[in-house]
């Protein structure tokens, strides 16, 4: 069985390590409080799948996903929102999302989301 690799991008902790913990027995999974320390370690090890905050301080999800997408379109992304805003999940999709989860985060709901995706 191939193993895939998630990075998971979201400034909360325990919602990051929460992640990670759901995930890393299925899953190769690195964390990251920030969007540029994870564009940086994408440039060298691009992974299969990013989990992304939209919410984020510094530069936002959207556009982290932009970035990820114009330069490794291969790479899956799942947006991560505290609000379902129309809105904001239209314009992730526009800019290449695979699809999105919502906050608070069912951790098999998650899985399985991130099953199909891969």
């Amino acid at each position: 069985m191939a193993t895939y690799s998630i990075f998971i991008i979201d400034d909360e902790p325990d919602i990051r390590e929460g992640m990670a913990l759901a995930l890393k027995s299925l899953y190769e999974v690195r964390t990251f409080a920030a969007a540029e320390d994870a564009l940086e370690a994408i440039r060298t090890e691009p992974p299969d799948l990013v989990l992304l905050d939209i919410g984020l301080p510094g530069m936002d999800g959207i556009e982290a996903l932009s970035r990820i997408k114009s330069g490794f379109p291969d790479v899956l992304v799942i947006i991560v929102t505290a609000f379902e805003d129309t809105k904001t999940v239209i314009s992730a999709m526009k800019h290449g999302a695979y699809d999105y989860v919502v906050k608070p985060i069912v951790m098999d709901g998650l899985r399985l989301t991130v099953k199909n995706a891969l």
